[in-house]
């Protein structure tokens, strides 16, 4: 003990350092899944916007159709 810290002192600023890094790990970890969860959002809003616009592209072709087999029936 020619340095004048202690076995247990030692053990302490041992389990301090791994308590600030794992204090660390949890920070970016966080940060990264609510960017994730951000993107996957902002995705699911896109998806949405081209189903829509998909469905009334779809629907109008449909529509088309049935209106001129109702008019050249007549």
């Amino acid at each position: 003990m020619a340095s004048g810290i202690s076995d247990a002192e030692r053990e302490e600023r041992r389990v301090l350092r791994f308590r600030i890094a794992a204090g660390v790990v949890d920070f970016f970890g966080i940060a990264c899944c609510t960017f994730l969860i951000l993107a996957l959002f902002a995705l699911l809003v896109n998806l949405y916007a081209w189903l829509r616009t998909d469905i009334s592209q779809t629907f109008a072709g449909l529509t088309q159709n049935v209106t001129d087999a109702v008019f050249f029936g007549q």
